[in-house]
């Protein structure tokens, strides 16, 4: 049988631009790779893109030009998608024709019906094993529907013989009886490419030259005859096959050197494809494949296949040369005339489709990009505005121009300052314009936009609140308990903790969350665990019904808490970030603020913390940080205690009787300059908050206060600080944040920072802000400065992120809560630090041991010992100021100090102090550093009275506001020894209103209370009234307003 060969025919075909035919030479061979992407200039290739091109061939085809959707996309697809979109789009209508079934191109739907747009058709032709067939496929496409070609399309027919002899006659396509002509000049192609295929095996010896040259050349040759109007592209046989097909990988060489020399000497449009697969760019010579062991023949260098056989994979080197080598073709098929046939000044544009910033990085820089020329100088003018982020305020820029030297291509940048702040307002974006290119055509994009990535957040806190909000379940029993002290995490048994009024709005974007735990014992055993949510929009109460945790429907979302490392008994533990539970329950289309959510620990191991009904302020607290809905401040306000407030948002309604309108609680709010507001006398000398101000609040229950407003910058708001004063600052930052950092730029001339539960920083002495937690949203700090002078002081930029996990577990050496001794918060502390303590005679104190301060019989604060004292750190506690007209009870200043000790041992023992800051009267100085020496005589057997002295405070509450006669006033009062003692009301006529108090009374403090009644059982008259305390020896007056 006599040789046979595959004709891959690629025909590309390109109409409305220039038309070469045999008349110009062009050669497109491995020095044409653009490969900077800077030489074929952008309207060269928005020319190219015009072409209507049609392309026959098997699948080293696709390799060049397939869509991404493709099986095996090409190199064209590449340079779209991952290098420039602008400068490499193209349109590509991707056909499969297999065996001899004709398509016309111009009949398809949709192809090139814009006349002003073009492409790329492009046919794959089968039959691998079959190349008589693709050579009838290829001659086929040409054919119009309906026609008929004598010879080809009849297998009936005696030239059809695709297994037979050559046939001179077959290849004439005059003889064959068919007008290509017509054809082809009706289809509104105007460029064809045939791609040579692959050869037969048994294609031998002299057959290459004397049979399949002939072939390819009579078949162009007269194709380019009858098509005067339609450019004809030659192509050299690939090498991605060449080195996996036997003893042809020679011949092919022979070939391409014929079709090289024919196209030279005919002026034909040549893509050297052979040529290009050979070489590595602008190598100077070819690289040989080691499996090609021919040396005569050019060799595949290996960047251009990985199997030999075709140009893959995708996104490689090799076949992105060859894609870039296809635009260049096409470039000049389109008119261009190379790198050195004409200037071109390129095209200026945004070096990308969009920018990104984060808020906090402080600027972005924009970049602009000359492409595809540098002839001449050339300059843009660029334009910045507000998309949605206000100028100004949220961004700093100004509007400017750009320029490039004559042979400059580089890319150019201008900067926009990024203004952050602490406000979540979503990400905005900023409008970015060029325009009025000079010298340089105008590319694209010209319009594009930054956004700025808004990472603030807001916060919010709330613990379990009640003994129905936390709960264990036995699973293997079912039995529910909910009034245990501890919640214990062993084998077999859950927990749940309910978190009622949980104020994060439905949808918002969780960022952390986390539970903290305070531990209820010491262990060291290794515990895994599981925490989820319960899925419902609103968590009921628990009950002691069997399985009433288990029978609730769990979250899909859980996070696994494998703890390895010992708790200590008292110390406080957080959970990993949960925010996937949290998040899977706010996104619930039923969720609202306000809900409750509940949350539940199981697995195994052996680890427990305090319940509720344990301690109530050591109860499981939820954290949550999120964006959404940040105009809302909560602050939970503790009862018959002081509670230094601010605000860290700017309130809709600014003035504060509007604010706190709705605390039915509220007694009493006073700023540091005296100013107040009595709600019960509707008295108001504060008017509108300032912000730079935080305020103490006294309510006699407990309760939450919710204020609606825009959140504030914290560094838009300076404050001045006094000398010899206590400053009551407020806090604007949104979540916690370490006191030494927030405060780090007067930290030198920092006496004293303070909250209302007893925490303090004292630089180089004591931190028990950030021990316990760090400065807090909506707490106040007093501050005291060293110096004569005021200071101004703005918070930092940022407060994100709070304080280290590490420093967050409550020390246990300060403010540990004793057993024995019992004071009262009063919110009016006073700092004390314990250096060192020393007995008498031999001993030392244990860990349990407790510390008591007394103002005469009252205990006014105290403190456990802890290990880490004994291990020789200082012990920082407070003692607590006596309110009296609030019946608050604690120390009076100017009073003498009085220490006790009790020891687990032995019982209470007295102690002396010596002072190095300080001295041993309650108010003096701003804190005491003191040490002890401790007696081991028992306590009781000493004077308790020595100390005590005759004292009647003020009534509370005063002015007495009683329009129904059911509220009463207290007055305290303190008598030194057992006397007869009475307490009598007078009005100022000096007429006797009522006894309170007539008997004999034994030392210490004794209170009480008038109902604003008289002697006989009726209200008394609004007005002023004095009372009087007398025994014989001591009188005191005071006075009180009563209003109805």
């Amino acid at each position: 049988m006599k040789n046979k060969f595959f004709i891959i025919s690629v025909i590309f075909i390109i109409i409305s631009f220039p038309i070469f035919g045999s008349s110009q030479r062009i050669l497109v061979d491995h020095t044409c790779v653009d490969y900077n992407d800077n030489v074929i200039p952008q309207s060269a290739l928005d020319e190219a893109r015009k072409l209507k091109v049609s392309w026959a061939h098997n699948s080293i085809g696709n390799d060049i030009v397939a869509p991404t959707t493709n099986d095996h996309p090409g190199g064209m697809a590449w340079l779209a998608s991952e290098v420039n979109a602008t400068r490499y789009s193209y349109n590509i209508i991707d056909y499969y024709q297999t065996n001899h079934t004709p398509v016309d191109p111009g009949a398809e739907p949709g192809w090139f019906s814009d006349p002003d747009s073009g492409g790329i058709v492009n046919w794959r032709l089968r039959s691998n094993d079959k190349p008589w067939e693709k050579r009838m496929n290829f001659i086929l496409h040409l054919k119009r529907p309906g026609e008929t070609i004598d010879g080809w399309d009849d297998p009936s027919d005696p030239d059809y013989d695709p297994e037979g002899d050559y046939d001179d006659d077959a290849i004439n396509l005059t003889a064959a009886g068919y007008s290509y002509g017509d054809a082809l000049s009706g289809s509104d192609i105007g460029v064809a490419m045939m791609k040579y295929g692959h050869l037969d095996t048994n294609d031998e010896g002299s057959g290459i030259l004397d049979v399949t040259w002939p072939r390819y050349r009579d078949m162009m040759a007269e194709l380019e005859i009858h098509y005067p109007g339609i450019t004809f592209v030659w192509v050299t046989m690939p090498l991605t096959a060449s080195c996996s097909s036997g003893g042809n990988s020679l011949r092919r060489h022979q070939l391409n050197e014929a079709i090289r020399d024919y196209t030279a000497d005919h002026n034909e449009v040549l893509f050297d494809l052979a040529d290009i697969e050979s070489h590595y760019y602008d190598s100077g010579s070819n690289q040989e494949e080691p499996f090609c062991s021919n040396p005569d023949e050019e060799g595949l260098y290996p960047d251009y296949s990985d199997d030999g056989k075709h140009l893959r994979p995708y996104g490689s080197d090799g076949q992105i040369r060859v894609a870039r080598a296809f635009w260049w073709m096409l470039a000049r098929v389109a008119g261009w005339n190379g790198p050195d046939g004409e200037t071109d000044p390129g095209s200026i544009q945004f070096g990308s489709n969009d920018y990104e910033v984060d808020e906090e990085d402080g600027s972005v820089s924009i970049s602009v990009t000359r492409i595809s020329g540098s002839d001449g100088a050339a300059s843009v003018e660029y334009t910045v505005s507000g998309g949605s982020a206000s100028p100004g305020v949220d961004f700093s820029a100004s509007n400017g121009s750009l320029n490039w030297a004559d042979g400059e291509s580089s890319t150019k940048y201008f900067h926009i300052s990024i203004n952050p702040d602490l406000i979540y307002e979503g990400d905005e974006t900023i409008d970015l314009t060029l325009s009025n290119a000079q010298v340089a055509s105008m590319g694209s994009p010209s319009q594009v936009q930054a956004t700025i990535i808004d990472y603030d957040f807001a916060v919010f806190e709330t613990r379990v609140n009640g003994g129905e909000n936390d709960a264990q379940e036995d699973m293997s029993s079912n039995l529910v308990s909910i009034d245990d002290l501890q919640l214990t995490m062993i084998d077999d048994y859950i927990i749940g903790m309910r978190f009622t009024d949980v104020r994060v709005p439905q949808g918002a974007t969780i960022l952390n969350s986390y539970i903290q735990l305070q531990s209820a014992a010491t262990s060291v055993t290794q515990t895994d665990l599981t925490i989820a949510g319960e899925d419902i929009n609103h968590a009921l109460a628990f009950t002691d019904d069997d399985s009433d945790i288990m029978d609730r429907n769990e979250t899909s979302a859980s996070e696994d808490w494998d703890i390895s490392a010992s708790w200590e008994n008292g110390d406080f533990q957080r959970t990993p970030n949960i925010s996937d539970v949290v998040q899977e329950i706010v996104n619930r289309n039923g969720w609202e603020i306000g809900n409750a959510m509940m949350l539940a620990i199981y697995g195994d191991g052996n680890r427990s913390v305090i319940a509720y009904e344990g301690n109530p302020s050591a109860s499981a607290l939820l954290h949550i940080e999120y964006q959404g809905n940040n105009t809302v401040q909560i602050t939970e306000f503790a009862s018959n205690q002081f509670n230094m407030t601010s605000f860290h948002i700017s309130p809709s309604d600014p003035s504060m009787s509007g604010i706190v309108q709705n605390l039915n609680c509220l007694r009493l709010i006073k700023d540091d300059l005296g100013r107040f507001y009595l709600p019960d006398q509707g008295v108001d000398t504060i008017g509108n908050i300032e912000i730079g101000k935080g305020y103490w609040f006294y309510l006699d229950c407990e309760e939450t206060l919710e204020i609606q407003g825009t959140p504030l910058d914290p560094t838009d708001h300076s404050m001045t600080l006094q000398p010899h004063f206590y400053n009551l600052i407020p806090y604007l930052q949104r979540s916690t944040a370490p006191v030494a950092e927030q405060l780090a730029s007067i930290e030198n001339q920092l006496v004293l920072v303070q909250d209302h539960i007893g925490n303090f920083w004292i630089p180089d002495v004591a931190n028990l802000i950030d021990q316990n937690g760090g400065m807090r949203p909506g707490y106040g700090y007093q501050v005291y400065i060293q110096g004569d002078d005021p200071i101004n002081f703005t918070y930092p930029i940022s407060a994100r992120g709070g304080v280290p996990t590490q420093a967050l577990a409550l020390s246990q050496i300060s403010q540990r809560e004793t057993v024995h001794f019992e004071f009262s918060v009063t919110g009016l502390p006073h700092p004390m630090i314990l250096t060192h303590a020393s007995f008498l005679d031999e001993g030392e104190l244990q860990a349990g041991d407790e510390i008591g301060v007394f103002d005469g019989l009252v205990c006014v604060g105290g403190v456990a010992i802890s290990e880490k004292y004994i291990q020789g750190n200082r012990v920082s506690f407070n003692v607590w100021q006596a309110a009296s007209e609030y019946g608050l009870l604690g120390f009076t200043p100017g009073h003498q100090m009085r220490f006790k000790v009790w020891r687990q041992t032995l019982g209470e023992c007295s102690a002396s102090a010596e002072f190095e800051k300080g001295c041993s009267e309650f108010g003096s100085g701003i804190y005491s550093l003191f040490s002890l020496k401790i007696s081991e005589e028992p306590e009781n057997q000493l004077d308790e009275t020595a100390s005590l002295r005759y004292e009647l405070s003020r009534n509370y509450p005063n002015p007495f506001y009683n329009p129904t006669g059911k509220r009463t006033t207290k007055i305290s009062y303190q008598i030194p020894e057992n006397k007869a003692v009475s307490l009598k009301v007078y009005n100022i006529s000096g007429q006797l209103i009522r006894t309170l108090t007539d008997c004999d009374q034994p030392a210490g403090q004794h209170e009480a209370e008038w109902d604003g009644r008289d002697r006989y059982d009726r209200q008394a008259a609004a007005g002023i009234y004095f009372y009087r305390l007398r025994t014989d020896d001591y009188k005191a007056v005071g006075r009180m307003l009563l209003i109805r």
